[in-house]
């Protein structure tokens, strides 16, 4: 049980970084715009997550609203819809 678990956490991981990567491949501009990327990389995934899908969602096109609200989304799947951080 505890292997399956650990197999899904990193499955989720991995899907969630793949989300951020694309995001940060279309939208970087978008995205950085006023967020610092060190400051960023300093927070927990979950955060980094409804930050970049926030911040996708307020500036993007349609296309990044979509991914942003994925990169979200992932991040309530991975933590819990309340949650502010695993």
């Amino acid at each position: 049980m505890t292997c399956i678990r650990m197999s899904r956490n990193q499955t989720q991981t991995s899907h969630i970084q793949a989300l951020l990567s694309e995001a940060e491949a279309r939208y970087a501009v978008k995205i950085f715009d006023n967020i610092d990327r060190r400051h960023l990389a300093a927070l927990p995934l979950d955060a980094q997550c409804r930050i970049v899908g926030r911040a996708l969602m307020e500036r993007g096109d349609f296309a990044g609203y979509r991914l942003g609200r994925k990169v979200v989304r992932a991040a309530d799947e991975a933590c819990g819809e309340g949650s502010e951080s695993c």
